[in-house]
């Protein structure tokens, strides 16, 4: 398996938490959190990268709240501030994991279109005998972010220290 150095330092390069806060901020201009943060993007964006960058860096409480369509579900709404640093992560670590998923994947992939997914899935269970699991947890991807940023965290420090 590959390994990659100096990952963290490109999550916290200035460019990189700008693409980001464009990326968080699509589909939600009108929310009150996204204008708070963008009327001092650039004072918040610089306060971002050093805390990432100084391993001082908190997730900040989750917002709860209930849909329900089709059925009741709570769902756990992270801050915006973590919104940008969630795709900070991802601009960094998506292109070597889209690098090893299989051709056959397509959820949640930039590149897999859905008319692929379409004509590729009657070949692929031809003759095939297929599981399939559903997994959600409310804390499942915090705990995923936490993880990856915990990680990132204890290899860039220079003291190796970690938060918790």
């Amino acid at each position: 398996m590959k390994t990659y150095k100096h990952l963290f330092a490109q999550v916290y390069a200035f460019d990189n938490l700008w693409s980001a806060f464009h990326q968080a901020r699509k589909g939600k201009r009108s929310k009150g959190s996204v204008a708070a943060f963008e009327y001092r993007l650039e004072r918040n964006l610089f306060e971002l990268e050093t805390a990432l960058r100084e391993g001082s860096y908190r997730p900040g409480g989750y917002h709860h709240f209930y849909i329900y369509e089709p059925k009741r579900r709570k769902i756990s709404a992270a801050p915006f501030r973590d919104r940008v640093v969630h795709h900070a992560l991802c601009n960094v670590i998506e292109p070597i994991f889209e690098q090893r998923f299989s051709a056959n994947s397509f959820a949640c992939r930039i590149a897999a279109k859905a008319p692929t997914a379409r004509s590729i899935r009657p070949r692929a269970m031809r003759g095939a005998t297929a599981t399939y699991s559903r997994a959600t947890s409310s804390s499942f991807f915090r705990a995923w972010i936490t993880r990856c940023c915990e990680a990132c965290w204890r290899a860039a420090s220079p003291t190796n220290r970690c938060w918790r």
